[in-house]
């Protein structure tokens, strides 16, 4: 379970930046609320929260700093231009090229308490550290780098037949541009390797492909655990139709094979794969004029159906994977294509105590101020991303932290209108001047 996510000189992050999981003190909705496995620890932790922000404000640039830190651990060692190919400085400062990107990740697993950061500089790791806590105990390092110098712990070491202490020691095996932690990703290390587990359960989606994901989904409906619970949220959600039933129409998979602009959004836009392709069938009610069931008929959901309908076809299967397996979840613009009363039932969904009760979370980016209005969020889960007077992004909590608390009885969506007014677009300022 994520606690803090913090990233510095990284795209639009110039400052340093922090996100955190960690509920305040309001007392509504505290079904929304999740402990850290070990239930020694005091934390409550939120299920999820909501980033709004203007077009180029940098909500998706928090998602792919978070997607940064998870292919770094797991493939800077089998990539090692991983970091010169897809980490790119603050560039609206003139000194930038001088000063390194930093990134932190604080969370819990297996009853302690990690916190794990690196800092890279033209593809170079200049520092690493790896920290752990248990409950009532105070932190320790596994160890600290410091280019090509580690400080390991004793302790650590002694557990691991001193093995990650002679790996440090080979100069081919800890190179300069890779992360220490992604090199020994192979070796069953104590604390190291439920760290590993951790990032691997993250999942990232930037875009939506309606055909990717309802393949996705319809892989899904295999499991009957998966198929049992996903009928009875379309039943729910009240689309029209109560069941689905899928065929094998190709067994290639979906994987894309361009790698693009850089390695990291090339393994976001593979975050979602399936081995096979799919059609899906819905299954809708024929009625005679009296409103009697007289049958049934299949429709085709990507001829027939909706486009919000199709994606929420194909997100709820990714939704269900991750309450499921307790994954941390990161959407951009989760409320595309969705009417607020869907988009709200996804929310809602996903926050339920009867739900979600593994300790999965959910931060995504939106629009969509309805969940505001309809005061189905707690104050704490709101953020916003708003960049300051040097364009760069700045990561400002709604209730909490350096921003005034937000009364319990306060009008939420007025509030947050005050506190974050509309920009005053004014595009039509004059004629267009056009060529005679």
């Amino acid at each position: 379970m994520l606690l803090n996510f913090t990233v510095e000189n990284f795209l639009s992050f110039q400052s340093r930046q922090t996100l955190t999981m960690e509920a305040t003190s309001v007392r509504d909705r505290n079904d929304y609320l999740i402990t850290p496995n070990s239930f020694e620890w005091s934390y409550k932790l939120l299920k999820s929260v909501v980033l709004y922000g203007y077009n180029s404000s940098g909500k998706s640039n928090l998602l792919t700093a978070i997607a940064l830190m998870k292919f770094g651990v797991l493939y800077s060692y089998s990539n090692p231009n991983l970091f010169k190919q897809s980490i790119e400085p603050f560039l609206l400062r003139n000194d930038n090229s001088k000063l390194s990107s930093k990134f932190e990740v604080v969370f819990f697993t297996h009853g302690k308490k990690y916190r794990y950061n690196f800092e890279i500089l033209n593809g170079t790791v200049i520092s690493e550290a790896l920290f752990y806590s248990e409950p009532k105990i105070r932190e320790n390092n596994l160890y600290i780098r410091q280019k090509n110098n580690f400080v390991l712990s004793k302790k650590w070491n002694k557990e691991t037949n001193n093995i990650p202490q002679s790996l440090t020691e080979n100069k081919n095996f800890v190179k300069e541009n890779v992360l220490f932690l992604s090199a020994i990703a192979g070796f069953d290390f104590p604390y190291t390797s439920d760290v590993i587990k951790w990032f691997e359960k993250i999942k990232i989606i930037e875009s939506f492909n309606d055909r990717v994901f309802q393949n996705y989904t319809a892989e899904k409906l295999k499991d009957d655990t998966y198929k049992h619970n996903l009928l009875s949220i379309i039943r729910q959600a009240k689309l029209g139709f109560d069941s689905v039933t899928e065929k094998v129409v190709d067994h290639t998979t979906t994987k894309v094979d361009k790698l693009d602009r850089s390695f990291i959004s090339f393994m976001i836009e593979n975050e979602i794969i399936s081995k096979n392709q799919y059609a899906v069938a819905t299954e809708h009610i024929v009625q005679n004029q009296s409103h009697e069931k007289v049958g049934k008929i299949n429709f085709d959901l990507q001829r027939h159906e909706s486009t919000g309908t199709r994606k929420f076809f194909g997100l709820i299967g990714v939704l269900l994977e991750a309450v499921i397996e307790s994954r941390l979840l990161l959407i951009d613009e989760l409320d595309a294509q969705f009417h607020p009363a869907i988009f709200e039932t996804i929310f809602a969904f996903f926050n339920k105590r009867e739900v979600n009760f593994k300790g999965a979370q959910l931060i995504f980016t939106s629009h969509n101020h309805h969940l505001l209005k309809s005061k189905k969020i707690r104050r704490d889960q709101i953020y916003n991303i708003q960049k300051d007077g040097f364009e760069g992004s700045l990561v400002k909590r709604f209730h909490g932290g350096d921003e005034k608390k937000v009364r319990t009885d306060a009008s939420i969506d007025k509030l947050h209108d005050d506190k974050f007014p509309d920009l005053d677009f004014n595009l039509f300022t004059g004629k267009l001047d056009f060529p005679e």
